[in-house]
């Protein structure tokens, strides 16, 4: 602030405005940094959440089809073993 003091009680009025026109366009620049920077964070945990999603719901897909997989081998296996104990009772 003394570079702005000349000895008397007058700041240099002119210098002064300079640096409060500089500091508030350093802080302008800061702030649309940080909005930048904010705005590219919100769309990276965008994507992520986005990705965790479909990754979670291609493996819960992927438990459903070898639960119905493995409910119709089960049944087949029933079956098989009705169809095998007819043929043996028809065989006697």
């Amino acid at each position: 602030m003394s570079q702005f003091y000349n000895g008397t009680s007058a700041y240099k009025l002119d210098e002064y405005e300079r640096y409060a026109k500089q500091q508030d366009e350093k802080r302008v620049v800061r702030k649309n940094e940080q909005k930048r920077a904010n705005i590219a964070f919100c769309r990276f945990i965008s994507v992520a959440v986005l990705c965790l999603f479909v990754i979670a719901s291609g493996l819960i897909y992927l438990n459903v089809m070898m639960l119905r997989a493995s409910t119709t081998a089960e049944n087949l296996k029933d079956e098989l073993a009705l169809i095998t104990e007819q043929n043996n009772h028809k065989k006697m």
